[in-house]
């Protein structure tokens, strides 16, 4: 479904047990608490409230992106547009770029744009060749244009 990192809020909704499940690609902690008391304790707290709300639009914002890109975007798009929310998310900005150090693989990637291991690869190599990506090994990506990259996923110049 997607992927979470350093203080992301995860609401797992559990109607049925077994019904979800969630999967560390790192170690990592984890504070699990009712949705009900927490949102009752931010309604009394505006800071945290306006935090969370952030936090939720955000979300709502890359659930929205993603279901453009399954449905309307080529493969290339798609992991163009995977490239530009992780920029964003985790990405360690440098000059016009981003580097990243993804945690997840290829397979995890495609699985969550809708694309096989093999045509992920291949797209990594043409964001490559076109001088938009660098790689090492298989975690380390070297956004080297990401306004360019941007453009690629078919995001709209001056919009956010």
């Amino acid at each position: 479904m997607g992927f979470y990192f350093k203080d992301d809020f995860i609401y797992v909704p559990a109607r049925e047990t077994h019904a979800y499940n969630l999967c560390a690609l790192k170690d990592c902690e984890l504070v699990a608490f009712p949705a009900t008391e927490f949102i009752r304790l931010a309604q009394s707290d505006k800071t945290l409230n306006n935090n969370f709300l952030s936090h939720l639009l955000r979300a709502l914002s890359r659930c929205r992106e993603k279901s453009l890109a399954l449905g309307q975007k080529t493969a290339r798009e798609r992991v163009a547009t995977f490239l530009v929310s992780m920029a964003e998310r985790i990405g360690a900005p440098f000059s016009n770029g981003a580097l990243l150090d993804l945690p997840m693989s290829r397979r995890d990637i495609g699985d969550n744009i809708g694309l096989t291991i093999e045509t992920v690869s291949r797209q990594m190599t043409e964001l490559r060749n076109a001088g938009l990506v660098s790689t090492s090994g298989r975690s380390q990506v070297k956004i080297l244009d990401l306004a360019a990259l941007k453009q690629e996923a078919g995001h709209l110049s001056g919009l956010s």
